[in-house]
């Protein structure tokens, strides 16, 4: 079976007590899992040659990386010195544009920041049998580089279109969905 993630490979600095080091992430989570999982794993994301290491290295497990050039890469600093994570972004990249033909059987949106729109979605929507959605990268905001969350307002349009919605501990106060999962099925 085939899987596409769509959404940015993330390069982020992380920084606890004991040491600071950079590390690959967001969408390479997910295609990591489908592949150990026995899927043709596929990654759709925006970046630059700051990725290029890592890109070899997924492509070297079996993950195709279809990747759209851009000035920047996606990046966060993911602060861990007190007791709760404090989020940075460092940098973003443009919209990922979905431009296959190719149907996959499962596509997993993934966003980590401003990446995806509702155009993506419904493009995925027609070539694919089963479409999930990680709600986290939807509702971050960003009030100067401090990142927090945002209400997802524009939810029961994304919720029209897909399969599967995964929604973080941190994220359940920013995404009301039960009335409008009732309201989605109505219509």
């Amino acid at each position: 079976m085939s899987f596409l993630v769509i959404g940015n490979i993330t390069r982020d600095l992380l920084k606890t007590k004991d040491r600071e080091s950079y590390f690959f992430g967001g969408a390479s989570y997910a295609a990591i899992t489908a592949l150990r999982l026995g899927y043709r794993s596929n990654i759709l994301t925006r970046g630059n040659y700051l990725l290029n290491d890592w890109i070899g290295f997924l492509e070297k497990q079996g993950i195709r990386v279809f990747l759209q050039t851009d000035s920047n890469i996606t990046s966060f600093i993911n602060d861990y010195l007190n007791d709760e994570r404090e989020q940075i972004l460092l940098e973003h990249t443009d919209k990922i544009i979905y431009d296959f033909s190719k149907k996959f059987d499962i596509i997993h949106i993934n966003p980590m920041y401003q990446e995806i729109d509702i155009g993506i979605i419904k493009e995925a929507r027609k070539n694919c049998k089963m479409l999930s959605l990680d709600v986290q990268g939807l509702v971050r905001n960003v009030n100067g580089t401090r990142v927090g969350g945002r209400f997802w307002h524009e939810r029961e349009e994304y919720l029209r279109n897909i399969d599967f919605l995964k929604v973080g501990k941190n994220e359940t106060r920013l995404v009301p969905i039960l009335g409008t999962i009732r309201e989605c099925v109505k219509n």
